[in-house]
């Protein structure tokens, strides 16, 4: 087993216990940045591809932008006297709740197990993508996407201080 292998096993087992935590904390700020370290090992795993650039645009817009944003709405919109910012986070619905998401996650799993991979020869073969390549296919092919996840970002911000100033 080699030295990436032990790496990518390790970031991946924190990264599903910080994701558990999430899901599963009755404190929503420790939620948001248990939710800012899941992302900064998902950018571990990404640096482990080598793929440096998607690691820095994980870091960027997720564990900063996203994160950030989390914590300015829940400032804005929750009581802080209360250790949930105000937000309830007992559902009555765990059970379908957790049925849909198993339903999903046994969906994935089937699906990746069905899929034929290419070889590692064959990838060795392809060109290492570079930063303008990137650049290109995000504002030609997908820009489209880009705008779109641009505006609800922006929408969902607006929401928040809307919701916030409207007095009570």
């Amino acid at each position: 087993m080699t030295g990436q292998t032990i790496a990518f096993y390790l970031i991946a087992a924190i990264l599903v216990f910080g994701a558990l935590y999430i899901v599963t904390s009755k404190n929503i700020m420790r939620a948001v940045f248990m939710h800012l370290f899941a992302m900064v090992m998902i950018a571990g795993i990404y640096v482990l591809l080598s793929a440096e650039f998607l690691a820095a645009m994980q870091i960027l817009v997720y564990a900063g932008a996203v994160t950030t944003m989390i914590v300015f709405s829940l400032m804005l919109a929750g009581n802080q006297d209360s250790p949930t910012g105000g937000v309830s986070l007992d559902n009555k619905k765990k059970l379908p709740a957790l049925l849909v998401s198993g339903g999903l996650f046994l969906t994935v799993v089937f699906m990746i197990a069905g899929q034929k991979w290419p070889s590692v020869e064959k990838a060795a073969g392809l060109a290492a993508p570079s930063v303008a390549a990137i650049g290109r296919i995000i504002f030609s092919r997908y820009v489209l996407p880009f705008e779109v996840i641009g505006f609800l970002l922006l929408a969902a911000l607006i929401g928040v201080i809307v919701v916030a100033g409207r007095e009570e």
